[in-house]
C-alpha cells in the first residue's frame, strides 16, 4: 500500500452515483482477494512512520540473471528494492 488510502473500486461507483466524495474509510480494502481473513494491510502501512521503511539504511547489489522459473525481472526487483527505500548500488568500495 505504500502508505496510501487504498479504496475498493466501489468508492468510484458511489461517487459517481452520488455525484459527490463519499466517505472512504467504509471503502478501505483490507486484504487481498486470496486471504478470507482480514489482513488490515493499506491501514497498517499507513500507520507505520515512513522513516520505517523496509529497507531503509540498506544496500542491494544485484548480480544474477533473470529467473523465468519465478518471473521475476531484474527490473522487477530493483523495483521492489526501492519501493522500500533500499538503494542499488553498482559496486562496493
Amino acid at each position: 500500500a505504500n502508505h496510501y488510502f487504498c479504496v475498493s473500486y466501489r468508492w468510484l461507483i458511489y461517487y459517481i452515483k452520488y455525484d459527490r466524495i463519499v466517505d472512504k474509510g467504509a471503502f478501505e480494502i483490507e486484504g487481498d482477494d486470496t486471504d478470507y481473513h482480514s489482513q488490515g494491510g493499506p491501514k497498517r502501512s499507513r500507520s507505520i512512520d515512513k522513516r520505517q521503511s523496509l529497507f531503509q539504511y540498506i544496500c542491494f547489489m544485484i548480480k544474477c540473471t533473470e529467473n523465468n522459473e519465478i518471473k521475476m525481472t531484474n527490473d522487477r526487483l530493483q523495483d521492489l528494492i526501492t519501493t522500500g527505500d533500499g538503494r542499488i548500488i553498482a559496486w562496493v568500495t
